[in-house]
């Protein structure tokens, strides 16, 4: 299954050059939990079991966080595309008035 999903990631980078940071948090979190299972949670030493868990807390909260974030970041595009915009026309105005 990881490797299914590992393949995709691959296939979604070089069809768009970019990588999808969900698809590789997810992918992070599956194989960390798989290998605890593997290993068998009794036969792993306490300082990494506490390790682990704190890694993948971490990674809940980048999954959790990762669509309102690029809500924010696309909001902050369309400010900023709007603040050049009203810059153009300020100075398109200045240089028409100025001739």
């Amino acid at each position: 299954m990881i490797l299914v999903e590992l393949f995709r990631l691959l296939i979604d980078y070089l069809q768009q050059q970019r990588i999808s940071v969900i698809a590789a948090v997810e992918i992070t979190i599956v194989s960390a939990l798989r290998e605890v299972i593997l290993r068998g949670v009794l036969e792993i030493p306490r300082d990494q079991i506490i390790a682990i868990s704190v890694f993948l807390v971490v990674l809940g909260v980048i999954l959790i966080a990762m669509p309102w974030m690029s809500h924010l970041f696309e909001n902050m595009k369309i400010h900023e595309i709007e603040a050049t915009e009203i810059n153009t026309e300020l100075l398109t105005k200045n240089s028409v008035t100025s001739d």
